[in-house]
C-alpha cells in the first residue's frame, strides 16, 4: 500500500536566534509527518518563477508583485502533489515523525504584542510530542481546516 498525503500545515515559524527564524511546513500522511524546511533559497526561486510567468501574460508591476505574493503564500500546497519520499528527499535537513509515535500535539493562540500602539496580533503555538522529542513552533494564522485535519489524523492526541 503507498502512503498518501492527507494535509500540510504551512509555515511552521522556530525561532533561532536574534530574531530570526527557520520555517518548516509539516506534510501529514497516512503514517508519518514529514517537516519540510522552507529555505530562502527556494522562496526566491518561486517568486522569480511567479513574476517570470505574470511578466510573460503581459501583467503589470502590482499584478506581478501580487502573483510573487499568493506563489509565497501557497508555497506548501506544492507538497499535496509530491511523494512523501520526494517532500523528505527534498532538502537536508527536512525529517519525520511517525505518526503512531506523536503522543500530543498542543495548539495554543494567544495575543502577542507588537510594541506600539496598533492592537496586538494572534499567534499560535504548536507542540508536538513524541519520544525523545518535543518540537515547539508559531504560526501567524492557523484554521479551523487545518486543526479538523490534524484530528482526523491524531485524534485527541491533538488539544
Amino acid at each position: 500500500m503507498s502512503e498518501s498525503v492527507i494535509g500540510v500545515v504551512p509555515t511552521l515559524k522556530k525561532g533561532k536566534s536574534f530574531g530570526r527564524w527557520d520555517t518548516f511546513t509539516m506534510v501529514v500522511t497516512d503514517s508519518r509527518s514529514i517537516f519540510a524546511q522552507m529555505t530562502s533559497d527556494m522562496l526566491k526561486q518561486i517568486g522569480m518563477e511567479a513574476q517570470k510567468q505574470a511578466k510573460e501574460e503581459g501583467k503589470g508591476f502590482f499584478a506581478r508583485w501580487g502573483a510573487q505574493m499568493k506563489a509565497h503564500l501557497s508555497f506548501s500546497q506544492r507538497y499535496l502533489a509530491m511523494s512523501p519520499d520526494e517532500t523528505l528527499g527534498e532538502y537536508k535537513d527536512n525529517f519525520a515523525i511517525a505518526n503512531s509515535d506523536i503522543r500530543s500535539i498542543k495548539i495554543r493562540s494567544k495575543s502577542q504584542s507588537s510594541g506600539n500602539d496598533d492592537a496586538d496580533r494572534i499567534v499560535t503555538e504548536i507542540t508536538i510530542e513524541s519520544p525523545g522529542k518535543k518540537l515547539s513552533y508559531t504560526m501567524d494564522s492557523f484554521s479551523n481546516d487545518t486543526k479538523n485535519m490534524l484530528k482526523s489524523v491524531f485524534g485527541d492526541r491533538v488539544k
